[in-house]
């Protein structure tokens, strides 16, 4: 995930002189990476928790295939960022 933006700041680094606009534009794009590096992990989490849940030999009980269905739906959105 931060492998783009890492290339982005670089090429940004390039072509504009430094200043205090350009040192601020840098730390917001850290600040923007930050997020996204925080919701594919958060992401990720939910995705092992619902594959932990679904592949229990025993039969799941009530809450838990509830909050699997939860979590698949609150996982849904992210899936392409991963």
């Amino acid at each position: 995930m931060s492998g783009p933006i890492g290339e982005l700041a670089q090429q940004i680094d390039a072509q504009l002189p430094d200043g205090p606009e350009k040192a601020v534009g840098m730390r917001k794009l850290l600040e923007a990476k930050d997020c996204f590096v925080r919701v594919a992990l958060e992401t990720r989490a939910v995705m092992l928790l619902l594959l932990w849940l679904l592949s229990s030999p025993e039969p799941a009980p009530r809450w838990a295939n509830r909050l699997a269905l939860t979590l698949a739906i609150m996982a849904t959105p992210y899936l392409p960022l991963m």
